[in-house]
């Protein structure tokens, strides 16, 4: 019963330390930081609230909230400089995938733009100068207009 209370303390400051890393990572604002504080606060209030249930029965006495801030401790002391460190190399390692897919789809973008402008600049330079053909011949057939009816 009271190991699973401590284990609520643990889970919460796995949580904050993920959740730190994700703040620093994103370098969020003031006004995200405020809200993820929030988010933060109601998850670690719901990992608590579910851990007790499970042990007690959501009975809170004094040693609940000694066996939560003992597990807090515990990681704390003991988990938490190598468990941020695995983190911190998880999300290297997904930024790391994330720009080389990105890297992949602009190549693959840019190979197909590349692709359409060599495939199309036939039948564009093709449709330029037919335009402009039909361009002197209307402006032709304007000035002779104009001519015939001045005289």
């Amino acid at each position: 019963m009271l190991f699973k209370i401590i284990v609520s303390g643990i889970a919460v400051g796995l949580a904050f330390d993920v959740y730190r890393i994700i703040r620093w990572k994103l370098q969020t604002g003031k006004v995200l930081t405020f809200f993820g504080d929030l988010l933060f606060s109601m998850s670690a209030s719901m990992i608590m609230i579910l851990f007790v249930v499970e042990a007690n029965h959501l009975e809170l006495r004094f040693y609940v909230f000694l066996a939560v801030l003992a597990g807090l401790l515990i990681y704390l002391g003991l988990f938490s400089k190598p468990i941020k460190k695995v983190i911190t190399g998880v999300f290297n390692i997904l930024n790391r995938i994330y720009t080389q897919i990105i890297w992949m789809i602009s190549f693959v973008f840019r190979a197909v733009k590349s692709l359409l402008e060599g495939v199309m600049s036939v039948p564009f330079s093709i449709l330029r100068w037919l335009a402009l053909l039909l361009f002197r011949i209307v402006e032709a057939i304007y000035r002779s207009v104009h001519r015939t009816k001045r005289l």
